[in-house]
């Protein structure tokens, strides 16, 4: 996997990452987009050691957590 396809994954998690805050903040939670991410991670990792999409699975996996706890 080139460099550029790498950082094409990590834009779209980026822009996953985005619209699942976006979906808790209107307070549904969003287990799909966690899915794909960890998807993602899963093919980056294979590369890569580590990636800025584990970051972004922990932390919305955290609030999606939370959000589904108070009914989300």
């Amino acid at each position: 996997m080139t460099e550029q396809e790498i950082k094409c994954y990590e834009q779209i998690a980026s822009f996953l990452y985005n619209q699942g805050k976006g979906y808790i903040m209107d307070g549904n939670s969003c287990d799909d987009i966690l899915a794909v991410l960890c998807t993602i991670e899963e093919i980056v990792l294979q590369e890569l050691e580590t990636t800025s999409i584990t970051a972004f699975i922990d932390d919305l996996d955290d609030h999606n957590k939370e959000c589904q706890q108070y009914g989300g």
